[in-house]
């Protein structure tokens, strides 16, 4: 695919550019529906005169449509929009990036999508959809436990997460650091509690500040509940 893809960009690199530029307008559109132009253009950071272009190309191929509330992908658009993600991440470095950064971070895997979360909560709930979806593929059945950070990307994409990711499985949830000293709302007990939720699922808050002295955390890692807990973190 790389190959293929290097002989396209060197033969016909206007033709990447259109398709690059009209997939994101379906992806954006697909995120905001429904949305006026001067909205879609503003978050796009292009003029209204160059969306109008793309989207009266799109609207005539039957893959989006306008009403007074907006435009909207028609069921065409969507599977167009769909069936390009696997080419277009390859087309955009999407996958190169993820191997590098795993690589980097010394982790098996990770997930990058296309966007600017600074400019828009919509690419953080399309991360939220990939990481449903990608744990729904890599987690076996059975009982698991799964461990969490906290900060606020991590809690936006713990309401992506759907039920279906505990069927056929017994999914226990627990923090992957202490939690206190920081708003409660991105404390990792707070995501965990709220990703149990989300996937009808189990949970276990540790109570542990994270700037103890080394005294301190040899005597609290000893109690029965901090214990066990620990015990499930080091099995996630």
């Amino acid at each position: 695919m790389h190959t293929e893809l290097a002989w396209l960009k060197a033969i016909a690199p206007d033709l990447m550019g259109v398709v690059t530029k009209r997939y994101q307008v379906l992806q954006f559109i697909n995120w905001m529906a429904p949305v006026g132009r001067r909205t879609l253009a503003e978050q796009m950071k292009i003029s209204e005169r160059a969306l109008r272009t793309e989207t009266d190309f799109l609207r005539s191929q039957g893959l989006l449509e306008s009403s007074k509330s907006g435009m909207v992908l028609t069921a065409k658009g969507l599977e167009t929009f769909h069936g390009l993600d696997h080419l277009m991440n390859q087309l955009l470095g999407i996958k190169d990036d993820e191997k590098r950064l795993a690589a980097q971070l010394q982790i098996d895997h990770c997930l990058v999508v296309s966007g600017d979360a600074d400019q828009s909560g919509r690419v953080l709930d399309e991360l939220g959809k990939t990481l449903n979806s990608t744990l729904q593929l890599l987690l076996p059945p059975g009982r698991l436990t799964v461990a969490v950070m906290g900060g606020t990307t991590m809690a936006h994409l713990a309401r992506q997460l759907t039920f279906q990711l505990s069927a056929g499985r017994e999914l226990t949830f627990v923090p992957a650091r202490g939690g206190l000293g920081e708003a409660v709302t991105i404390q990792a007990n707070s995501i965990a509690a709220a990703m149990a939720e989300a996937t009808d699922s189990n949970y276990r808050a540790l109570y542990v500040p994270e700037n103890l002295s080394s005294e301190s955390y040899e005597s609290l890692i000893k109690e029965p509940s901090v214990k066990e807990v620990l015990g499930l973190i080091d099995k996630a």
